[in-house]
């Protein structure tokens, strides 16, 4: 009887197994990112986030043909550095003057996009690359943004494909010009 009950297992199992090979799995890619924070000092100016803490990672926002927004700006501030002690630390102050805003360095991590497609804007204006946007004392809280109206390429994009755009962001005292 239990030999019976063995071969009778067996062939069940062997049954259930076949089918299991058979069978397409689902699968998704999973991606966790992350951003050492912290603030990043110049000689004269230093960069924080938001109320002088760490500068966050931006979420974007993919419709479904492949054009994208960020879902919030990325918070940057332009403070003072303070350079009384033996290491010049940023100051909780913002910088007292007029600063030079500038972007360098734009890449898009997804082939479907074209360069030309990528716009990073400051505070709702698009930027430039090479050209500076001077914002007045007191007005250094600055809030960053990117955006695509569509991909050079819809059918590259898959569901699950990652997308992520950086850039590099410059402040610097302003440049006076005039007399």
């Amino acid at each position: 009887m239990m030999k019976k009950h063995a071969i009778v297992m067996a062939l069940l199992s062997a049954g259930l197994m076949s089918q299991t090979v058979n069978a397409a799995p689902s699968s998704s890619a999973l991606e966790w990112r992350g951003f050492v924070g912290g603030a990043f000092a110049g000689t004269e100016v230093g960069l924080t986030g938001q109320g002088g803490g760490d500068i966050q990672t931006g979420v974007l926002s993919i419709n479904d043909d492949g054009a994208f927004t960020s879902a919030r700006p990325i918070i940057v501030e332009a403070h003072a550095m303070d350079t009384s002690g033996p290491e010049p630390v940023i100051s909780p102050d913002l910088y007292s003057g007029d600063v030079d805003w500038s972007i360098s360095a734009i890449n898009v991590s997804h082939a479907a996009y074209d360069l030309g497609s990528i716009v990073i804007s400051m505070n709702g204006d698009p930027m430039t690359m090479g050209t500076l946007v001077t914002t007045t004392a007191g007005n250094h809280t600055v809030g960053f943004s990117v955006s695509s109206s569509t991909p050079t390429d819809a059918k590259m994009l898959t569901p699950g494909d990652v997308v992520s755009v950086t850039t590099m962001v410059f402040a610097e005292p302003a440049v006076v010009t005039g007399p």
